[in-house]
Parts: C-alpha cells; sequence; structure tokens
C-alpha cells in the first residue's frame, strides 16, 4: 500500500463512519498471549460482513493494528513495550509484535491470518476468498498495520448463518430480515 492509499484509506477511517473498523490486533491484550483467538478473530469477519452488508456499493475496512482507545495502546506497551506512533487521531501499534509473541516471522503471521480468512467455514466460500485476496499490509513509520477489506457485494452476506450490519461504529444482528434485504439488487 502507498503512502497516499494509506493516507486515503486514514482519512477515511478517521471519518469515523460506520464503513471503517480499527482494532489493535488478534490477539488478546494479556501477558503471554501467543495465538490468534477464534473470538477476536470471529469479531473482525463478523464486522467485516456487517461493513459489506450496510455499505454493499461502497464496501470499508477493518484496520488492524491501530488501537480504538488510549487504554488499548497503554496496554500495548506494558505488554509489548510497543508505544503508539501517532498519526492524526490514531494510534498506531503495529501487528509485528504479535507476530513476535507467535514466535514466527510476519510473513508466516500474514500467511495464517489470509488462510484463517480464507478457509473460515462461518463465511460463504466466495466472499471468504474475495476478502482474502483484497487483504494488504500497510507501513507507517515501519508499523505494519492490515487492512481487511468489506468488498462490495450484490447480496446479503451471512456470519455463521446470522446476518450483521452496523449501527453506528457497533455491529448489531439484523432483526428486521424483509427491510434489509430491501437495500440489495437481488
Amino acid at each position: 500500500m502507498s503512502n497516499s492509499e494509506f493516507a486515503s484509506t486514514v482519512s477515511e477511517v478517521l471519518l469515523e463512519s460506520s464503513a471503517y473498523e480499527m482494532k489493535q490486533g488478534l490477539l488478546r491484550l494479556e501477558s503471554g498471549a501467543s495465538v490468534i483467538t477464534s473470538t477476536l478473530f470471529d469479531r473482525i469477519l463478523r464486522t467485516v460482513t456487517a461493513i459489506s452488508n450496510s455499505f454493499p456499493k461502497q464496501g470499508g475496512h477493518v484496520l488492524i493494528g491501530v488501537a480504538d482507545s488510549d487504554s488499548d495502546a497503554d496496554r500495548v506497551y506494558e505488554i509489548y513495550g510497543v508505544s503508539p506512533i501517532i498519526y492524526r487521531t490514531l494510534r498506531i501499534v503495529g501487528v509485528e509484535r504479535e507476530a513476535d509473541a507467535m514466535g514466527v516471522s510476519f510473513d508466516e503471521y500474514w500467511d495464517a491470518v489470509i488462510r484463517k480468512i480464507s478457509m473460515s467455514s462461518k463465511l460463504d466460500s466466495s466472499y471468504a476468498k474475495r476478502v482474502a485476496k483484497s487483504a494488504r499490509v500497510a507501513v507507517h513509520e515501519g508499523r505494519k498495520m492490515l487492512v481487511i477489506d468489506a468488498p462490495t457485494t450484490r447480496d446479503p452476506v451471512a456470519f455463521d448463518g446470522k446476518y450483521f450490519e452496523r449501527i453506528g461504529t457497533s455491529t448489531e444482528e439484523v432483526k428486521d430480515l424483509i427491510a434489509f434485504g430491501r437495500g440489495f439488487d437481488l
């Protein structure tokens, strides 16, 4: 991802739109965590589907490696000794620390993330492959972040058999499937 693409993506995230989300990482913020947990990973994939469902013609992004609160940034520092790099109002903590905690290279970490996305049994396989293929790494001042795209879609996308949407910056299960379905080119 080029500097201008990074700046553009960050500008979109800073709008605090429902189409964008930030996460500090894929490991729990606890000392000794060294495994990508299904709970956190599922939460991210659920958010990706919710963004696609809420913005079927534009899509969005989940940016991993950016603390969404001062307390998360402080916790990353306590556990990993990584101070956030401030870019505008973002606290970039990167994800290399997670690869280190897992005892793998960054390339192995990246491959594991892409494999988990593409092989997720909770997503339609063609949607999972689209998400995996569009995922990329962004670098700012040496810190690597993962950009997981929520692709555009013509049809609603389920996560584990349920449909989710973005309401503000929250991901919520769809309650009225009929009204929800009207937003798609079915």
